[in-house]
């Protein structure tokens, strides 16, 4: 007998994969986590504000082009954003994901198993 760890599920790729950020963004304890695509284009995000994440994906292209990249971004009003990114394939093609919140190992974890389930959900 299987048993199913995950409690909340779509088979709306869109939604899945807005459940898979979710679940990564609470196990850390972030305020978000968002998945752009090589040229800025929002593919995916946490439950968060649209305009914050779609200007944050669009970003991510610019911030990560040496592969990952961790610090503190200001937004409008002078709001920090403590940022870390990284790039990753999915099939053949360059994806950024970005925890939005805090920085550090923990974070890293948590994005390799963001990674790994948003590569299953779009592919």
């Amino acid at each position: 007998m299987m048993i199913e760890r995950r409690t909340r599920r779509s088979d709306r790729p869109s939604e899945a994969l807005a459940l898979q950020l979710q679940s990564c963004a609470e196990r850390a304890g972030l305020q978000a986590v968002i998945v752009s695509d090589y040229d800025g284009f929002l593919v995916g995000a946490s439950p968060w504000s649209r305009e914050d994440s779609e200007e944050l994906a669009a970003l991510l292209p610019l911030l990560a082009r040496d592969g990952r990249f961790a610090g503190i971004l200001l937004g409008e009003a002078s709001i920090g954003w403590a940022v870390q990114v990284e790039t990753f394939k999915s099939e053949d093609e360059r994806l950024f994901i970005c925890a939005v919140g805090k920085i550090g190992p923990g974070v890293a974890d948590e994005i390799s198993t963001a990674v790994a389930g948003v590569s299953r959900i779009l592919h």
